[in-house]
């Protein structure tokens, strides 16, 4: 297929964190810091020092009990009620990492107490998201008697209803916004429903788990046994991009460590068929990007059980075989996701007036509903616009939606209420379920909401930058500072520098495609007597603007990375974008 070139780069908004030196000299001088990393931490809005402490060295110790969150007490009664009875229990889980985690979690957790468990995964394609009525009457059927959901069912209402008409009860457990209605339950575990006073909001769906398993566990005084799976609490909460503070960050830390020499099987084969090798110390970056697209092809490609039994079943056999079929599926999911991801930037392309459309709305019969979600996210990037994507395989048919951060997609997705089956989500990312004969009117009313509430500026990705810093006085010591924000995410970015006036030398390239514009670029830059390396990932449009200027002069936003190369560390600059002739572009 023709490859369609309609820019050279995108616009960048750079935002310069304000330099605030009474509350960084307080905190450089109270907990005996840099002032580098009193700066840092104050641009996080972390101002005091028993906040910056916490941040910086909170342990296990610090996690909230549990009993603090509503209706934990009641879950926790009514699991042992269940283990003592030998009622038949059911795992609902969701098929993304952070469904698929939660459940394994309990499943250790419960098992080794008598429970007499049984999962059930959700099929994407066939049963959409959350809990659903088929499954309920089955697992009725089959003689359940609890259903513990994890990572959904706060919206799930018939299915719910259901439940409790069939004489089945049901422990939600959950981390998505309620509605208005909150479904019946003898207990719902949710720190965003309302009454609930649980310190911190932010837990992922394995989090909220997690919780419950310690609190099951607190009842024989084996609580901390919870903390043996924090390599699975870190994998789905890096996963689902939950923020990267409060109790996520000390579970994402420990989790991490454990990830590096965990026991369990599954991990140990998963990290192996990613390259990571067991021992070295695993990053943030890696669960996201190495571990966790891994597991979530299965629910893509196939059947989310596989990556679930992975992560319970310690048979090294069975591992083998399961992360091997996880890689097959991986690189089909890859190669699917780059057709459509093709498909849909030409049927947007071939729009007339396309560059002035002010959201993507696509529909195709083709497109696997298990990937349109990551392919409108890469259109969000590219693009700049609020994205739809609709799959009509099936009726109805599934969308999801990505969004830039001024274009809230559950409040667009309301005003749209009148066109949809059903939706749900967060601010950025949310899925959808329309009948094929409404797409044509969701789209005008979808467009037509973006093109009111969104400004051309509103369009501009954002970047903040932390400080300036002359990459002259760039060392590893200033990489170790950084490290000790780490680990990255939602809420704490990695810090990012800015440096101006730095000289282009010798000739900047593209790598890593044959089509232009869509590479990375690779250059060197230098300041007064110091060159160095770096790479901007996605950036190779910015080539011609480079290549159009005479000794170009340019200014850079960065971050700092140890790049190794023939097992020597290198420290070079991450390029996040450059401002050419005037214009901020990346």
């Amino acid at each position: 297929m023709p490859q369609k070139q309609h820019r050279s780069s995108m616009s960048q908004k750079w935002i310069l964190q304000p330099s605030q030196q009474a509350p960084a000299h307080e905190l450089s001088q109270a907990l005996h810091i840099s002032p580098l990393l009193a700066q840092l931490l104050v641009n996080r809005h972390i101002t005091t020092v028993s906040e910056a402490g916490s941040f910086l060295f909170a342990t296990l110790a610090d996690l909230h009990p549990p009993s603090l969150l509503k209706d934990l007490e009641k879950a926790v009664t009514r699991v042992w009620e269940a283990i003592h009875k030998k009622e038949k229990i059911c795992l609902y889980g969701d098929y993304d990492v952070d469904g698929l985690t939660g459940v394994a979690l309990l499943w250790r957790a419960l098992t080794p107490l008598g429970a007499n468990l049984e999962t059930y995964i959700p099929d994407r394609q066939a049963d959409g998201y959350g809990v659903n009525t088929a499954a309920v009457e089955e697992l009725a059927q089959s003689g359940v008697k609890l259903i513990i959901t994890i990572d959904c069912g706060i919206t799930n209402i018939s299915g719910l209803s259901l439940a409790r008409r069939l004489g089945v009860d049901v422990v939600l457990t959950d981390h998505h916004q309620p509605s208005s209605e909150l479904p019946p339950a003898v207990a719902i575990i949710n720190p965003k429903q309302p009454g609930c006073n649980y310190p911190f909001k932010g837990l992922a769906g394995v989090g909220v788990a997690a919780k419950l398993a310690e609190g099951v566990l607190a009842r024989i005084r084996a609580e901390k046994a919870v903390y043996e799976h924090l390599d699975l609490v870190c994998l789905g909460t890096v996963a689902d991009i939950s923020p990267m503070i409060g109790e996520n960050r000390i579970f994402v830390r420990y989790g991490l460590k454990q990830l590096t020499n965990t026991s369990k099987q599954g991990i140990k084969k998963l990290k192996k068929s990613a390259g990571l090798v067991d021992g070295d110390e695993v990053q943030a970056w890696e669960v996201g990007y190495c571990l966790a697209p891994r597991l979530n092809a299965a629910g893509r490609m196939g059947d989310a059980r596989r990556a679930l039994k992975l992560l319970i079943d310690d048979n090294e056999d069975t591992a083998n075989m399961l992360v091997y079929v996880l890689r097959q599926e991986n690189q089909e999911r890859k190669a699917r996701q780059k057709e459509i991801l093709e498909e849909a930037r030409e049927l947007f392309l071939a729009q007339p007036d396309w560059d002035q459309a002010p959201a993507i709305v696509l529909a195709n019969s083709s497109w696997a509903v298990g990937i349109i979600g990551i392919v409108a996210s890469k259109l969000v990037e590219e693009f700049r616009r609020p994205t739809v994507l609709i799959s009509t395989s099936g009726e109805p048919a599934r969308g999801s939606g990505r969004s830039v951060p001024k274009f809230l997609l559950p409040e667009a997705l309301c005003a749209c209420r009148e066109y949809l089956e059903h939706f749900g989500g967060h601010s950025v990312a949310a899925g959808l379920s329309i009948r094929a004969e409404n797409i044509s009117g969701f789209r005008q009313r979808f467009l037509e909401l973006a093109k009111s509430s969104l400004t051309s500026e509103d369009l501009k990705a954002e970047l903040v930058l932390d400080r300036e810093l002359d990459i002259e006085d760039l060392d590893w010591g200033i990489l170790r500072e950084v490290a000790k924000l780490a680990p990255f995410g939602l809420g704490n970015p990695e810090p990012c520098f800015y440096a101006r006036g730095l000289q282009v030398v010798g000739y900047p390239r593209e790598v890593g495609t044959d089509i232009p514009g869509r590479g990375h670029l690779k250059l060197k830059v230098r300041q007064r007597h110091k060159v160095w390396e770096g790479i901007g990932f996605g950036m190779g449009g910015v080539l011609p603007a480079l290549m159009g200027t005479s000794n170009p002069t340019v200014d850079a936003a960065f971050t700092l990375y140890s790049n190794s190369w023939q097992e020597k560390p290198r420290l070079q600059l991450k390029l996040k974008g450059l401002c050419v002739n005037g214009e901020i572009l990346a």
